[in-house]
């Protein structure tokens, strides 16, 4: 079996010779993505092995053009191309300013697409109109045992399942 060749051993190996690692392809963000072309995980997350340490997404990137990524932090795409390596296309974040990344790009599921959904548009227009006849959001909530009573509240005054009229 014919090996890949001598394996980098620091940054700075893996740095130069980092632009034959990807493609560079305009995929509609502010400048081109660079679109790792070897092994990808299921998601299509780029997947980087260094040191006997496999790294997924943007982390080795990240680490070898900006720095140390902070304790419990995530490297995150602002390109939303999972494959994209490029450091410019990233940003260092919790996983609360990863989901609120999503959510403001429309990424995530809203209501029966969302396979943890505990309503539908159905049992959502029933609460408001229980609210608007005169229940308060605890009668309400009462009646939806299937959700918390900060679901309810949240549905009541137009935070969630904002798509249902």
């Amino acid at each position: 079996m014919a090996k890949s060749g001598p394996k980098p051993k620091s940054l700075e190996d893996i740095k130069a010779n980092w632009n034959q690692q990807y493609t560079v392809e305009d995929r509609g963000y502010k400048t081109p993505c660079w679109i790792w072309k070897k092994s990808l995980n299921p998601k299509g997350y780029a997947r980087c092995v260094f040191q006997r340490r496999t790294y997924t997404g943007g982390r080795l990137p990240w680490i070898m053009f900006m720095g140390p990524i902070p304790k419990g932090l995530f490297v995150c795409h602002d390109c939303d191309q999972p494959p994209c390596v490029n450091p410019d296309h990233m940003f260092i974040g919790t996983n609360v300013d990863n989901m609120r990344d999503c959510r403001n790009k429309g990424r995530t599921l809203k209501g029966v697409k969302n396979s943890n959904a505990k309503l539908n548009d159905q049992k959502v227009r029933e609460m408001r109109l229980l609210y608007k006849k005169g229940l308060t959001q605890k009668e309400v909530a009462e009646k939806f045992p299937e959700v918390n009573r900060v679901t309810v509240r949240d549905v009541l005054i137009g935070e969630r399942w904002t798509h249902v009229i």
